[in-house]
């Protein structure tokens, strides 16, 4: 008696940003910056843009980030109830948004 095993063959997966030609992961990204193009295992995420960028195009003076040049950083306003300072990021939130995420002791 002869008995035939057949073995599961994994479908090769289709290339993307996380994986080569040949379906294996890949780790990291490829620096945001059109000249450079480096693949970074460790890349780094803009905080006012948000794309990833290689050790050499972090800052965002060194990728000309026209997301920088629109953000006013952290802002911060008083609570009317409590009289706590509250912050926020400016393009990530805003003055209603952190408003309502604080937790005022007045309202305890």
């Amino acid at each position: 008696v002869i008995h035939t095993v057949t073995m599961f063959q994994a479908e090769r997966a289709t290339p993307t940003e996380f994986r080569d030609s040949e379906g294996y992961d890949l780790i990291g990204a490829c620096c945001a910056l059109e000249t450079c193009g480096l693949r970074d295992f460790l890349p780094f995420v803009c905080r006012f843009c948000g794309k990833k960028f290689c050790q050499d195009h972090a800052d965002a003076e060194k990728h000309s980030c026209s997301a920088q040049l629109e953000s006013k950083g952290v802002l911060a306003t008083i609570c009317s109830r409590c009289g706590a300072t509250v912050k926020w990021q400016d393009g990530q939130s805003s003055e209603a948004e952190a408003l309502q995420q604080h937790v005022c002791p007045v309202n305890a």
